[in-house]
């Protein structure tokens, strides 16, 4: 599947496998009436399978495995352009595997926005292009697809992807996604519902039992950060360690050479909260190369930000 959307009618709309289309007012709000709410923050699938997702806007194909046992997981070429946007992207395509796993195929679009955090103002509901901008990351999340790299598929993704069981190449969409819009009678979208399908067997993915995808995605870089730790609670209980250069390239913190003290401020408020919230104990710079006159260390070397970028963090779990 390409991804490309092709005009279908006036009435909707098709990409591939996935389609979209648009009710009027009155038909919408009998329909709408029949879906029932989904208020329950979603977890996150721990199986290696979903990790790959965290490389999104680095790497257009994340790969697994060796030799002819090879397979793949692609974005269709899409890159988050800011923090904000990788968060609300790892949020919404983890929230639609989670909600698929627990055999719940369709949720209101105002629903998933509170379920994963995306804020809205006091006494209103979310505003027109709010609702717009998640859309439009649902479809990016339709995009991702599965396939083979190698001369055959391996057992495990055998098993977890059944309909491809007897091929020895193949490339499928991790989710189907279809989404029915609901627009006011001056044709301002009201709300959406997202009905969707995993290509994948439920009974083998795994979940976290960390809440993290409920975070604010207000605050992007600390929960994109907080949900690469979350993933990391399950490869190590006692640490991870990371350089800052790595860990700023998680977060989606940018490196502003001409005003470094900013990069500095961001992670250091990320670790910061992420240690007052308990998803980790401690952390620690080896070396600590950073400055002013905090803890009685002085920044010593004009190039501070280059040795900072290199020195080791330290992340403990417990």
């Amino acid at each position: 599947m390409d991804g490309k959307r092709h005009k279908k009618n006036k009435e909707g709309e098709q990409a591939g496998g996935r389609s979209e289309f648009s009710l009027n007012s009155s038909f919408g709000e009998e329909i709408f009436k029949t879906i029932s709410h989904v208020k329950e923050v979603p977890r996150i699938p721990i199986n290696n399978l979903f990790t790959a997702v965290q490389f999104i806007g680095k790497k257009k194909t994340v790969e697994f495995g060796k030799g002819n046992k090879r397979y793949y997981i692609s974005f269709g070429n899409y890159e988050p352009r800011s923090a904000r946007e990788n968060a609300l992207f790892l949020s919404v395509y983890y929230a639609l595997i989670y909600y698929s796993a627990k055999h719940i195929d369709r949720i209101l679009l105002t629903d998933l926005m509170e379920n994963i955090g995306y804020p809205k103002r006091i006494g209103h509901g979310y505003e027109e292009y709010q609702k717009h901008k998640v859309i439009e990351t649902v479809w990016n999340v339709a995009k991702s697809e599965i396939g083979v790299s190698g001369s055959s598929v391996p057992k495990s993704i055998k098993r977890l992807f059944p309909d491809v069981e007897k091929k020895d190449i193949f490339k499928i969409n991790i989710l189907n996604i279809n989404i029915i819009k609901q627009y006011s009678s001056i044709g301002k979208l009201k709300n959406a519902v997202i009905i969707f399908e995993p290509n994948f067997d439920r009974s083998f993915i795994r979940f976290s039992t960390i809440e993290v995808l409920g975070l604010p995605i207000s605050e992007p870089e600390y929960k994109n950060l907080a949900i690469y730790i979350v993933y990391g609670r399950n490869i190590s209980n006692t640490y991870i360690k990371k350089t800052v250069k790595e860990l700023l390239d998680i977060a989606k913190i940018e490196i502003d050479r001409e005003h470094p003290e900013r990069t500095y401020n961001k992670l250091l408020f990320a670790l910061r909260k992420i240690k007052i919230d308990g998803y980790i104990k401690d952390f620690e710079f080896r070396p600590y190369p950073y400055g002013k006159k905090e803890g009685g260390k002085v920044r010593s070397h004009k190039n501070w930000l280059d040795k900072w970028l290199d020195a080791e963090v330290n992340l403990k779990i417990e």
